[in-house]
């Protein structure tokens, strides 16, 4: 009987992240207090994001998007 030099090792797959913006930490700050980004004005835009998922959060990208504007039908 013959023995194999080989060892079969398995892996379980990645598990994945689940993430949210916790509710109501979302802040807008602008340099002069007025909550629009005037020109050559800087704003930062914070909020805390939670991870409740099996597996890390990595190589993540954040990408803004303009909302749809709103049109009343009259």
């Amino acid at each position: 009987m013959s023995e194999s030099k080989y060892v079969n090792i398995t892996k379980d797959p990645p598990k994945p992240p689940y993430l949210e913006i916790e509710q109501n930490s979302i802040e807008f700050t602008d340099a002069n207090g007025n909550r629009k980004i005037d020109a050559n004005e800087s704003a930062t835009i914070s909020f805390k994001l939670v991870n409740s998922g099996l597996g890390p959060g990595i190589g993540m990208k954040v990408i803004t998007r303009k909302p749809p504007e709103y049109r009343p039908e009259f």
